[in-house]
């Protein structure tokens, strides 16, 4: 389990590494449905998806191809393990798959809004998102595992992308209850934030 896991981290960080020229917006299944569910699902019909999300994006269609598929290869490994594992009754590995690609995701996030050009609005979405997985995981201390290196990336990118000083008193009064500094601080770069500098003041 413990190497599935680590591969899931893996194969994501390598995704998100390549993510600055991202692929066009990936539609809902009702918005896909509307739009393309008469279109054949050849090669022309796909290379016509494409066609048209761009020229309705009003814009060249210059997305990395190549990182598209690596993403999307990844992507659908990973959900293909979340099924076996749930076909199986595993519910747990399930879990735990989803947490290390949430966690990933959640550290990159800031790095992302530092080199693109992200609007207000997205930039609240993703304040919106911290605030929620900080929900969760606040309710769901019995799956965190101390001090694993994605909990680290996690608890590091919500410490930039909370913005309310509530939340990041929330966040660090979940930190002392985990004893998370203590054990071992974040070393991913600016992870943690204030939240390390008070771990070590505190030794």
């Amino acid at each position: 389990m413990r190497t599935i896991i680590s591969l899931a981290c893996v194969a994501t960080l390598l995704c998100a590494f390549g993510c600055s020229n991202p692929a066009p917006r990936q539609s809902t299944e009702k918005e896909f449905l509307d739009r393309y569910g008469n279109v054949p699902m050849t090669a022309e019909g796909m290379a016509s998806i494409i066609d048209d999300r761009s020229r309705r994006e009003g814009r060249k269609d210059t997305s990395d191809y190549v990182e598209a598929q690596l993403r999307a290869v990844t992507d659908a490994a990973i959900h293909l393990k979340m099924l076996q594992a749930l076909d199986h009754g595993d519910t747990n590995m399930a879990k735990k798959m989803l947490l290390t690609t949430l966690n990933v995701d959640i550290r990159f996030l800031p790095e992302f809004q530092k080199r693109g050009k992200i609007s207000e609005k997205q930039l609240e979405e993703a304040n919106v998102l911290a605030r929620n997985y900080l929900d969760y995981l606040a309710a769901h201390t019995n799956v965190l595992v101390v001090p694993r290196v994605d909990y680290n990336m996690a608890f590091g990118g919500l410490a930039e992308l909370l913005k309310d000083p509530a939340d990041l008193k929330r966040l660090q009064q979940l930190l002392e209850s985990l004893n998370w500094n203590a054990s071992k601080p974040a070393k991913d770069g600016a992870a943690a934030g204030e939240h390390q500098k008070a771990g070590e003041q505190g030794k």
